[in-house]
């Protein structure tokens, strides 16, 4: 793993810029990261608006699309521009103090900003995302629908008639990390805490997904429950101007539960977003035992 730190049973976690909070794990600690706020506008260089699909059924502008280039995609922190650079393009953000320059070819159709799975930033130490929320308390074989938030991350794809490879990734969360389960036999995942709702709510879209989970209690018991993992590999987001996914999570006792993100769409009318695990050509996944078994615990 390249740009990280090695150091045995020391796990780090940021709360915000320039506060650490240090865990025991039998892991690694991690860069720090600076991010900033992001903008939702689409501009070509000449001020009008480039060709962008992803407008919803209720007409309002997203902050997902297509740009084609030479063209900017503004923000106050986060934006990027395409130029010409001789007989090609290069696509340019600056991030922080630095500058991300990356060269492309003639070739490409456009560069496409979809909502990506949220494991990416630093870097991909993790294929797990863990998310806290609120206890609910869960009566034997009983089922609950509650809508949790999930950290967005946006994916830069150079797109052409038939491949997309991923060019950038950024985000206006400031990345967490944490430790489920014991430094021996535990895993380490990106980390979220979210609020708890029986209904969609409102919240700040350009920070944060939606995700609607299935809690079935499949125990004889009653389990309070307050965090779920779940793997990165197989995990479908949708968009319009929001970004959502659904998942599912099945309780077998208070220290087990399977979850899955399910290949369903969030609410109608919402369009498939571009999976990184398909750009960096990761093969041999088996979609059939997607998922993740929580043995460490649910609450």
């Amino acid at each position: 793993m390249p740009n990280l730190i090695r150091q045995r049973r020391l796990h780090e976690v940021w709360k915000k810029p320039g506060e650490l909070v240090q865990i025991p794990c039998n892991g690694w600690t991690f860069p720090r990261v600076f991010t900033g706020d992001l903008g939702i506008r689409f501009r070509t260089r000449s001020g009008t608006t480039p060709s962008c699909k992803n407008i919803n059924s209720r007409g309002n502008e997203n902050m997902f699309g297509r740009v084609t280039y030479p063209g900017t995609y503004e923000s106050k922190e986060h934006g990027f521009r395409i130029e010409h650079d001789g007989n090609s393009f290069v696509y340019l953000r600056e991030n922080g103090n630095t500058v991300i320059e990356k060269h492309l070819p003639q070739h490409g159709t456009s560069i496409v900003v979809h909502p990506v799975e949220p494991i990416n930033l630093p870097r991909e130490v993790t294929r797990c995302l863990e998310i806290v929320f609120p206890p609910v308390l869960m009566a034997p074989e009983s089922h609950e629908t509650v809508f949790l938030t999930f950290p967005l991350e946006y994916g830069v794809f150079f797109r052409t008639d038939e491949d997309y490879q991923l060019l950038d990734v950024f985000s206006r969360c400031i990345p967490k990390y944490s430790l489920y389960g014991t430094p021996e036999s535990g895993v380490i995942t990106r980390y979220h805490e979210s609020d708890i709702s029986g209904q969609e709510k409102e919240s700040d879209r350009t920070r944060n997904g939606i995700l609607r989970l299935e809690i079935r209690n499949e125990s004889r018991g009653w389990v309070e429950v307050s965090r779920a993992v779940f793997d990165s590999y197989f995990m479908p987001i949708n968009f319009d101007t929001v970004a959502g996914m659904v998942g599912e999570m099945k309780i077998y006792s208070r220290l087990m539960a399977q979850t899955n993100i399910l290949d369903r769409t969030f609410r109608e009318g919402m369009e498939p977003a571009l999976p990184i695990i398909r750009a960096r050509k990761i093969m041999n996944i088996d979609l059939e035992r997607k998922g993740f078994l929580m043995e460490h615990g649910v609450g």
